[in-house]
């Protein structure tokens, strides 16, 4: 099953939100044999590639 995470804040820069509620659940759904994918607005500013070595997927959402 394919699940996908969408929120304007992620990745977490620190303790507590909901930044840090979806990080959590989209490192343990692949963990119980989800495709997790978490789509994130589009910033400059915001890196999404240190996650890389996690088993979930970042998305960059434009518009």
């Amino acid at each position: 099953m394919n699940v996908a995470i969408i929120t304007g804040h992620f990745p977490p820069s620190k303790g507590g939100g909901i930044a840090e509620w979806a990080f959590g659940v989209a490192r343990v759904l692949p963990k119980i044999g989800y495709k997790t994918s978490v789509y994130v607005t589009h910033r400059k500013d915001r890196n999404l590639n240190i996650h890389n070595n996690e088993q979930f997927t970042c998305k960059p959402m434009y518009g």
